[in-house]
């Protein structure tokens, strides 16, 4: 019996010692179905939404709020992101979702698609997502996983985020967007040129990733002014806010560059205003551009 014993005994010794020596499984193997373990976000409000971390700048943001160009002039209400297919999805912060809309696999729009709310009347949405993984009413924490970016609804892989406060209801409704930037982590714009031309015309370069204009004025030699603020423009709707005249100004704008910047072309009608001035502000009320010709 003896025998027995410390032969029982020293088999569980065997057993504890090689599961202590065993060497840790990595990240990558925890969570099953290929998802990785994450870290955990404690003590964090607002997250950027595929880099899944509050860190300045984590994500790249390809198309801005506002006016751009994609083969034509027109006005976008929130911010891409480029994104390979199957790229994972992050709520941005805690909240509950609304709305989970499974795209037709026909239309354009915005595809498989998650509204979240939040507290004091902030959502977020995020479309052209190629799988969604909540469903309406889940309540989500920070960093929780929404889905997987793809091209549903559109003709690029991304994803779009879009940002609102105090939406009316739970569907989507882009005449209440706002610039993501007002929440994400980021880098204030350091500088933003503006350069007259003989025609009438100014252009404004401006880096995609930081774009944080939200309105800008003109001024005439004789004391006119015209002024735009984007959040004005995009409550106008889906085809108004897509009018290249907006409130006596005529917009233009380029692609961005290989360094990320585009030119944001601004006139009025010269035979009846003599461009002078030109004041641009932020998300905040801060003057990004004040010069004259």
């Amino acid at each position: 019996m003896n025998s027995l014993f410390i032969r029982y005994f020293l088999s569980a010794l065997l057993v504890i010692f090689l599961a202590s020596c065993d060497e840790e499984t990595p990240a990558s193997e925890n969570m099953g179905d290929g998802e990785p373990s994450l870290p955990e976000l404690e003590d964090k409000d607002i997250i950027w939404p595929l880099a899944r971390n509050d860190d300045i700048d984590a994500d790249e943001i390809h198309s801005p709020y506002g006016p751009r160009y994609i083969g034509q002039y027109d006005f976008h209400a929130g911010a891409d992101f480029p994104a390979d297919i199957g790229t994972p999805v992050y709520t941005i912060m805690e909240g509950r979702v609304a709305e989970v809309r499974n795209w037709d696999g026909q239309s354009s729009g915005p595809g498989n698609a998650v509204l979240v709310h939040h507290d004091d009347g902030k959502s977020t949405s995020y479309l052209h997502l190629s799988s969604i993984s909540v469903e309406e009413g889940d309540n989500l924490e920070i960093g929780d996983r929404v889905g997987s970016s793809g091209e549903t609804g559109a003709n690029w892989p991304h994803l779009h985020l879009g940002y609102f406060k105090d939406l009316p209801g739970n569907n989507v409704d882009e005449r209440e967007s706002r610039n993501p930037l007002e929440i994400l982590p980021h880098d204030p714009v350091s500088s933003i040129e503006a350069d007259f031309s003989d025609e009438g015309t100014v252009v404004v370069t401006v880096p995609a990733h930081y774009m944080s204009i939200r309105k800008v004025e003109l001024h005439d030699t004789d004391g006119e002014t015209r002024a735009a603020d984007y959040y004005d423009i995009v409550a106008k709707g889906w085809d108004p806010r897509k009018d290249q005249q907006q409130f006596g100004i005529t917009f233009d704008a380029t692609r961005p560059d290989d360094d990320g910047y585009f030119e944001l072309t601004l006139s009025v009608n010269p035979d009846t205003f003599e461009l002078e001035r030109i004041v641009v502000t932020d998300l905040w009320d801060d003057v990004l551009v004040d010069e004259r010709r």
